[in-house]
């Protein structure tokens, strides 16, 4: 472990620790470390996330657009609608 680690404890060297509290210690390190493990993870999957959301969803808006998008008919350029003759 690093000294620069604020989670570290420094111990006084005239008290001490009874066994239980040094037991104590290192399961709160290891759940500390855990902890840590998991919220870089969870960083990780955020990142992914905002990389890869958007064009996900600019795809998925585009795709329901054009399926609600109605059918006209295809008029002759040289023909006009209006012109009944």
């Amino acid at each position: 472990m690093s000294s620069n680690n604020p989670a570290q404890i420094i111990r006084s060297p005239e008290k001490p620790e009874s066994e239980s509290d040094i037991e104590e210690e290192d399961e709160e390190m290891e759940k500390l470390e855990k902890l840590e493990t998991e919220v870089k993870q969870m960083a990780r999957k955020i990142l992914e996330h905002r990389t890869t959301l958007p064009d996900q969803l600019k795809t998925t808006v585009a795709s329901l657009l054009s399926s609600q998008r109605p059918i006209l008919p295809h008029f002759d350029s040289s023909s006009d609608p209006w012109n009944l003759r």
